[in-house]
């Protein structure tokens, strides 16, 4: 992978404090903090672990903490060590310049980070709130977009849309969105108070914001589930098609062209099938089918234009736009989450070394032995 050298041939990446509000000169250094100056840390980056098939893009990552990537970066959080505290680093996918740390030093907890290559969304937690940071890849100042006493289940950023997931409301559980030029930052509801609907596990592409939901279709009724799209610049609804009723909700991930979304048909099976509509909710298929000695036991999604990203009980598949299957790789250790930055390229947390590390590789293998 190009960078790879260069990423990995470093034995430690020195990190200086700069002021609150200054912007490094040069690639690699490290971005301004809002409020307190970010902290003198040493970075070290392992030599790949033999018998690995992967670049490693950061070393000793939160493994219980989500990570995201897009538009070529990705994002993940770390424990600094001397602080204690969880802080959220950024770098380039292609492994090129030293990796970032973007969130402040001000005693909280920085966790959760989702980015499109251009913006850094992540959580924050304190005693008793949790809050939306964001930030450029490029620096500047540390944003809050929300802030409130209510538990965020789940983060994703496109251009203008950050879209999150609080905890229940008084309204009914709903995905909302913030959109980042809004100087206010108001805070949108997809599925209006009282409407019946609740939703849950969002993605956002092109200012449509993907969900699963359920609902009643009379009051005591049985529960319907489903997968909806809505079109933050029209206001519309859109239902995607079911080959099947599923019985629960489950990620979804959203492109240009297509909703996936992960199906669990039967209440008692863990067996999830992987499905996939147009954005219209026509052309249903199931890539992955939902019970029998093929089905997968999925728990999260990552698509791009070029292809879609499925982990399975601590391995993971890449489905081409065909439905051609591969392992991602064949490292022997377990992997968890999943993020692609962009094309065929995977990200994910790997233990194969003892210690959870964030790795990469640019496309799936052919087989494994």
């Amino acid at each position: 992978m190009a960078g790879t050298a260069a990423l990995l041939g470093v034995a430690a990446l020195a990190v200086s404090a700069v002021p609150a509000g200054a912007l490094p000169a040069g690639a690699g250094g490290v971005v301004a903090a809002q409020r307190s100056a970010v902290p003198a840390l040493v970075e070290s980056v392992r030599e790949p672990t033999p018998g690995t098939d992967f670049d490693v893009l950061l070393d000793r990552v939160d493994a219980n903490e989500r990570f995201g990537a897009g538009g070529g970066w990705w994002a993940a959080s770390k424990t600094d060590d001397g602080a204690g505290q969880a802080a959220v680093w950024a770098g380039r996918a292609d492994g090129t310049g030293a990796p970032e740390r973007i969130s402040p030093d001000d005693g909280r907890s920085h966790v959760s980070p989702v980015t499109d290559g251009k913006t850094v969304v992540w959580l924050t937690h304190s005693r008793r709130t949790t809050s939306i940071l964001a930030r450029s890849v490029d620096g500047g100042p540390v944003t809050t977009l929300w802030w409130g006493r209510r538990a965020v289940v789940r983060l994703a950023v496109d251009g203008d849309l950050v879209v999150f997931e609080p905890g229940s409301t008084p309204g009914g559980r709903t995905p909302h969105y913030i959109r980042l030029s809004d100087e206010n930052h108001t805070r949108h509801r997809v599925l209006p108070e009282n409407g019946g609907k609740q939703g849950f596990n969002p993605s956002v592409k092109n200012g449509r914001i993907a969900y699963t939901m359920y609902y009643r279709t009379e009051p005591g009724g049985p529960l319907i589930y489903g997968t909806e799209v809505f079109d933050t610049t029209t206001g519309t609804f859109t239902m995607m098609g079911q080959l099947s009723r599923p019985t629960s909700y489950r990620p979804t991930a959203i492109t240009g062209k297509h909703v996936y979304w992960l199906v669990q048909e039967e209440r008692d099976s863990r067996e999830t099938a992987v499905r996939r509509a147009d954005l219209d909710g026509t052309n249903v298929v199931d890539l992955s089918p939902g019970s029998g000695p093929e089905a997968l036991q999925a728990d999260a999604l990552a698509a791009s234009e070029e292809a879609l990203n499925v982990s399975a009980q601590g391995k993971l598949w890449q489905f081409s736009l065909d439905g051609t299957k591969h392992h991602v790789s064949c490292a022997a250790g377990g992997q968890t989450g999943v993020a692609t930055p962009g094309g065929r390229q995977v990200i994910w947390v790997d233990s194969t070394s003892g210690t959870p590390q964030l790795v990469t590789r640019t496309r799936p293998v052919e087989r494994c032995r």
